[in-house]
């Protein structure tokens, strides 16, 4: 299973920023304002579910898993100030200057080198493109990927870091 970026992301990389009680309490990225194709774990965990349970229909096959739209960060922030009750507010930075800030996070550097190259591919663009989707999912579970809105609805699925 391959899948690009995770709607959990800003809980698992920023949520102690997001959870402060500065108001606005900040996200930051570097994806250049264009449209990103974040997946719902709740989808992942759906197809690695099916596959596991039925292990001689999936050997061998590759599943590249996307959501069912692209959505920039700053629309994420609204999303995210709603779920938290909280006004949230994007700031989209220059790719070296949140490199610099990530290493001065205390993140291991193979995270810091990651979480850049996740970086590099929201800002190029490339997820905004209609070949960059992919039906595995649909195909597999016979409905649609999970949106961001319904991913953070989806309280009864998330784990503590994700509730807040």
């Amino acid at each position: 299973l391959s899948a690009s970026h995770f709607m959990s992301n800003p809980f698992v990389f920023q949520g102690k920023e997001l959870r402060r009680d500065q108001k606005p309490a900040p996200y930051y990225g570097a994806s250049m304002d264009h449209g990103i194709n974040y997946v719902s774990p709740n989808d992942v965990a759906e197809v690695a579910t099916r596959v596991l349970l039925a292990p001689k229909e999936h050997h061998g096959k590759e599943y590249t898993l996307t959501g069912p739209e692209t959505i920039t960060d700053q629309e994420v922030a609204g999303l995210l100030s709603e779920h938290l009750k909280k006004p949230i507010m994007y700031s989209d930075q220059p790719l070296q200057f949140f490199e610099d800030m990530e290493k001065l996070s205390g993140h291991p550097i193979w995270m810091v080198r990651d979480l850049v190259a996740l970086e590099k591919l929201k800002a190029s663009g490339k997820e905004e493109l209609p070949q960059f989707y992919s039906s595995d999912f649909e195909n597999l579970c016979g409905h649609k990927a999970e949106s961001f809105e319904e991913y953070l609805m989806a309280k009864d699925r998330m784990t503590a870091l994700e509730c807040a």
